[in-house]
C-alpha cells in the first residue's frame, strides 16, 4: 500500500481520515433517528463516549502521537483531525440547536468534547478508569444543567 502514496505522511493522513470517517458515519447513523425525549442528551454523550472507547479511536491516538513529533506528518494529520472535530461540533449543533445561540453554548460544547477526549486518551494509556462511570455521569449532569439553562 505504501507504493500508492508518495510519502509516509500522506499514507498516515489517509489512515486517520479513514478512521475518523468511520466515527462520523456512526454519529450520523445514530443521530439520524429522531429522539426528542428527556434522555436525548444523555444518549448523545454516551454515544460519543462509546465511540471514543473503540479500538479505531485508540489507533487514531497512536497516529496523533506520531504526528506530534514529526512536523511533516503533523501538517497532514492536523487538518484531518480538525475536520473531524468540526463535524462533531456540527452534529451536536444540528441536534441541539440552542447551543449555538447561547452566549456560552459553544465553549460548553467544546468543554464536553475535550473532557471526553481527555478521558479517552487516559483510558487508552492506562486502561479502564476506576472512576470512569462517575466522571461520565458528572459530565452528563453538567451538560444537562446547561441544556436546561439553554431551554429557558
Amino acid at each position: 500500500m505504501l507504493h500508492h502514496f508518495p510519502v509516509r505522511r500522506v499514507l498516515v493522513a489517509a489512515a486517520v481520515e479513514r478512521l475518523l470517517a468511520g466515527f462520523r458515519t456512526k454519529f450520523d447513523q445514530v443521530f439520524a433517528t429522531p429522539n426528542d425525549g428527556p434522555d436525548r442528551l444523555d444518549a448523545a454523550v454516551r454515544l460519543f463516549w462509546s465511540i471514543y472507547q473503540e479500538p479505531p479511536f485508540a489507533a487514531a491516538w497512536e497516529l496523533y502521537g506520531a504526528a506530534r513529533t514529526d512536523p511533516d506528518l503533523l501538517v497532514s494529520v492536523l487538518p484531518v483531525f480538525q475536520q473531524h472535530k468540526d463535524k462533531v461540533v456540527a452534529i451536536a449543533v444540528e441536534h441541539f440547536p440552542g447551543i449555538a445561540s447561547h452566549p456560552t453554548g459553544m465553549p460548553m460544547l467544546q468543554l464536553t468534547i475535550d473532557a471526553m477526549y481527555g478521558m479517552a486518551l487516559e483510558r487508552h494509556l492506562v486502561g479502564e478508569l476506576p472512576d470512569e462511570a462517575q466522571r461520565l455521569e458528572l459530565l452528563i449532569q453538567l451538560a444537562s444543567r446547561f441544556q436546561s439553562e439553554v431551554k429557558e
